[in-house]
This record gives structure tokens, C-alpha cells and sequence, in this order.
């Protein structure tokens, strides 16, 4: 037996916000598809686990803002998917027209056997109900031959995440909680108001992400210290054309909690505006620098 490891999970939830206007400074659909896989690829490597999308407009008109944020969910969730999985789960889609120039995430469900010969015992995929009723249910997890779960009713069309076993010289599954995984499995996610969101994780630890925070080296200590206390840690980023904290101010949000970091991830920096992936990006790489560093 040769079961593959995966890189383990952060000992922290890792939880990104974003803005559903991140798309109003692309000019074509390619340019829109090329923001959300940088963004989605930037998730994968520092194992963000939740990705949260606040509708927020800045001068988007009505017509297409519902359309944005259906865009923004539809690759997120396309590119997260085991590309086993894609054609069943993702009908042909205008939205999806240039997926197949984005690299792929490569996460744990992905890089799996293609092969049914070549299971084994032992090993974790993602599965995909086709089928069910008041005794069993099909799920289809990559091969020509479907598997069975002794599990009634469960709703068509569901992505389930299935363990393989081999009992009486036959390959069974059985249906687990990723969450219970020690290893990073992907991510989920949600569109959420931002007020909810910044309420909901009030007791953990936030950072606000802000030209006009505090520099996150000389506050490095002070947070590195709420991090490794918590379970969850959120980051929010603002939007192409508004700031954080004008945001704050539209929607009347006052940051009041120990729990709240607002911080200048990168101070000094050389251009007039940094973009919302590039602020993603260079926030997680200096967290995860932070974070390992602290508990070597």
C-alpha cells in the first residue's frame, strides 16, 4: 500500500473576506476569470479554508452586479472542484469560457489516481451523489463504475467526501466529515453581508486590512500572540476603488474589540494603490511567514 500525504492543516482556521466589487477595474471577461484564479490559486497555497464574498458596489451598475457575484462564486467553486467531478457538477457556462487558462489548484482531491485498478485502501476523495432514494445512494467518485452508500435521500447533485475500504475483497465507501481530515482539503464559499461577518467572528481575531492601519512589523508580537490563542483567524480586504475603512463608515461598523487588528500589511509601499489580489497575496505571505516562524 502506498497512500499519498498531503500537506497538514494549519493548527488555525484560515478565513479570507473579500468584496464582490473586485471585478470593477477588469475590462473583459478574461481579465475577470485571470483575477479570481490568482486569487483562488493564492488561497490554495496558504490553505485558506473559508472565503467569504460581502456584496459591496461602488460603481457597478444594478444590472450587473448579481451577475459579478455569481461569476466571482461560480470559479471559485469550479476551480475548487476535482476536475473528475467538473463536467457533472458545472454545465456549459459563458461564465466558464476562459476557466481552461487558469493553472490548476493541485490541492489534496486533486491529485489522485485516474485509474480504478489503481485504488487502495485507505485512500480520501470527493464523491458526487447521482442518485438516491429510501435505501441507498449512487455516487459517482471518477471511474465508469458507480459506488453505493448505504445512506437514504441524500440530495442529487451533492458533493460528499467519501473513505475507501476494502472489505471481503471488495472496495466499499463510506461517507466522512472533512472536517476531521488532518490535511488541507480545499475551501468553501460563502457570500455573507459584512456586517455578519465581522460579528460572527468577533470573538476570534480580524484583521482589517488598511493603508492607514497600524505597520504589521511593529505590531507583529501583539498579534502573533492573539493568533496562537484562537482557532480561527479572519483577514478582510477591501475593494478596488474604496478602502476598508470608508466602507466601515457607509455601513455604520465600528471596530470596538480587542479581537480587531487593523493593519498596513504593506507599509512603504512603493505604488499609489495596491489590488485587491495583490494585497491578498502579499497579506498571507507575511502571515505565514509570522506564523511558522512562532511556532518553530
Amino acid at each position: 500500500m502506498n497512500i499519498r500525504t498531503f500537506p497538514k492543516k494549519l493548527k488555525i482556521k484560515l478565513i479570507i473576506a473579500i468584496p464582490s466589487s473586485i471585478l470593477e477595474n477588469c475590462q473583459d471577461l478574461r481579465s475577470k476569470t485571470e483575477k479570481i484564479g490568482i486569487i483562488a490559486r493564492t488561497c490554495a497555497i496558504f490553505k485558506v479554508e473559508e472565503i467569504y464574498i460581502y456584496p459591496h458596489y461602488f460603481k457597478t451598475k444594478n444590472s450587473i452586479r448579481k451577475n459579478n457575484l455569481e461569476f466571482i462564486t461560480t470559479i471559485f467553486n469550479y476551480l475548487e472542484c476535482p476536475p473528475y467531478l467538473r463536467k457533472r457538477k458545472f454545465p456549459i457556462s459563458p461564465f466558464l469560457k476562459f476557466s481552461g487558462l487558469l493553472p490548476p489548484l493541485k490541492i489534496a482531491h486533486h491529485i489522485l489516481k485516474n485509474k480504478f485498478e489503481n485504488l487502495e485502501s485507505g485512500e480520501t476523495r470527493e464523491g458526487l451523489v447521482i442518485e438516491s432514494n429510501d435505501k441507498f445512494s449512487k455516487i459517482d467518485i471518477g471511474f465508469n463504475q458507480k459506488f453505493y452508500l448505504d445512506i437514504p435521500n441524500l440530495k442529487i447533485d451533492r458533493r460528499i467526501t467519501i473513505f475507501l475500504k476494502i472489505q471481503n475483497s471488495k472496495m466499499k465507501i463510506s461517507m466522512i466529515d472533512p472536517k476531521n481530515l488532518k490535511y488541507y482539503w480545499g475551501y468553501k464559499v460563502y457570500i455573507k453581508d459584512l456586517k455578519h461577518i465581522l460579528d460572527y467572528f468577533k470573538d476570534f481575531c480580524i484583521i482589517i486590512t488598511s493603508k492607514y492601519g497600524k505597520n504589521i512589523m511593529k505590531n507583529k508580537t501583539k498579534l502573533i500572540n492573539k493568533i496562537l490563542q484562537v482557532s480561527k483567524l479572519l483577514i478582510v480586504f477591501g475593494a478596488p476603488f474604496e478602502g476598508l475603512l470608508p466602507i466601515f463608515e457607509k455601513k455604520k461598523i465600528k471596530i470596538q474589540n480587542n479581537n480587531f487588528f487593523n493593519l498596513n500589511m504593506i507599509p512603504h509601499q512603493g505604488t499609489e494603490t495596491i489590488t485587491t489580489e495583490e494585497a491578498i497575496i502579499s497579506s498571507l505571505s507575511i502571515l505565514n511567514f509570522l506564523y511558522w516562524d512562532s511556532i518553530q
